[in-house]
């Protein structure tokens, strides 16, 4: 099962890149990473301040974004 869906994955990722084309799914894909990054910097510097320390409760946001 696990090699049929793998197999069907393939092809229609395929055909995907094909109608798209590499560069606009890699732009499409740096820009996404970019918004995470800002995302994860963001709540770290809200949580962690000047102190430099990051306490239990701010380690969950920043879980969720880069998770």
């Amino acid at each position: 099962m696990t090699g049929i869906v793998g197999t069907g994955s393939t092809f229609i990722s395929m055909l995907i890149v094909d109608k798209l084309g590499r560069r606009a799914l890699f732009t499409i894909g740096g820009v996404q990473m970019f918004i995470s990054q800002v995302m994860v910097g963001g709540v770290m510097a809200a949580q962690l301040g000047d102190h430099g320390g990051i306490g239990k409760g701010g380690g969950l946001p920043v879980g969720g974004v880069a998770g």
